[in-house]
């Protein structure tokens, strides 16, 4: 009888924990933050501290406001956007359309406060950390 009981917590405890855990489209809602920006792009020795400043303007000025009506609204450095996004179930891919325009991201990870996105273009792979505005 013991055992039964403890087999009915058990599996009752793993039900209500799951059920709990917020989906993919629930969890990126909100507005984000660029906490950091990297690139598989070669940078001249010549070109780094131009390309630092750069990246620190463009961090300093972009964010991604993904709605739960699913419209996003994006700021990058002096690029605005919007239209509308939609992630897979699984959480793996970020889809941005706006006007005749979509951009497929991969997601890196995904949690209350990070949201970490990889964008290919011509061979070069560009990864944005993003951190939740509170």
């Amino acid at each position: 009888m013991r055992k039964n009981l403890r087999f009915t917590i058990i599996i009752l405890s793993v039900f209500l924990l799951s059920s709990c855990a917020k989906k993919p489209a629930e969890l990126v809602v909100g507005k984000w933050k660029v906490a950091d920006l990297k690139t598989t792009s070669e940078i001249s020795n010549e070109q780094q501290e131009a390309f630092q400043n750069e990246m620190k303007k463009l961090i300093a000025n972009s964010f991604l406001e993904l709605k739960a009506d699913n419209n996003f609204e994006k700021k990058y450095g002096g690029d605005n956007s919007s239209g509308i996004w939609s992630i897979s179930e699984d959480g793996k891919k970020l889809t941005l359309m706006y006007g005749k325009n979509k951009e497929v991201s991969t997601v890196n990870k995904l949690t209350e406060d990070t949201l970490s996105i990889s964008i290919t273009v011509n061979d070069e792979v560009n990864t944005i950390v993003f951190a939740r505005e509170k």
